[in-house]
């Protein structure tokens, strides 16, 4: 079995040209798999990055009703900056 290099939130950030609190967001989220460390430090490993490159995107319509149904009818200020209030009328 390949063992598969572990990376850090920056080294991740940088592969998928985005945020380091964009990369947080997604392990939080269970859209990236990871592996914690210790309280904090958590580690990508590049298989887990090419599955989640591999797999299909949802929309901003369908991230908002995920989103409600896990925390209620609130929504953060970044979703509705995000659109999300127009992609649920």
């Amino acid at each position: 079995m390949p063992v598969s290099k572990l990376l850090s939130v920056a080294q991740v950030s940088a592969k998928l040209q985005c945020a380091r609190s964009t990369v947080r967001k997604l392990v939080a989220d269970g859209e990236l798999r990871a592996s914690r460390i210790s309280s904090r430090t958590i580690r990508i490993s590049e298989a887990d990055i090419q599955a989640y490159l591999g797999r299909p995107r949802q929309s901003v319509g369908a991230r908002c009703a995920l989103r409600e149904g896990k925390r209620g009818r609130t929504m953060s200020r970044n979703a509705h900056k995000s659109g999300c209030e127009e992609a649920r009328r």
